[in-house]
């Protein structure tokens, strides 16, 4: 069993790839993606976070 040292020392963060969201940015129309894919808002109606990789704009897609 590995130490936590060695687990955090081998992680390796998910591919951006997995984690786009299939919508456009209003400002550069380029594909935004999730910054935190398994993080959903608790609202009504359910909100994810999304995030364009150009210009960093933060905005909410409903679930």
């Amino acid at each position: 069993m590995k130490t936590i040292s060695e687990h955090n020392n081998t992680y390796q963060q998910p591919k951006i790839e997995l984690s786009m969201a299939g919508v456009l940015c209003d400002d550069c129309q380029i594909e935004m993606f999730y910054p935190q894919p398994y993080a959903v808002l608790a609202c009504i109606p359910p909100k994810m976070t999304v995030q364009c990789p150009k210009c960093n704009k933060i905005d909410y897609k409903i679930r």
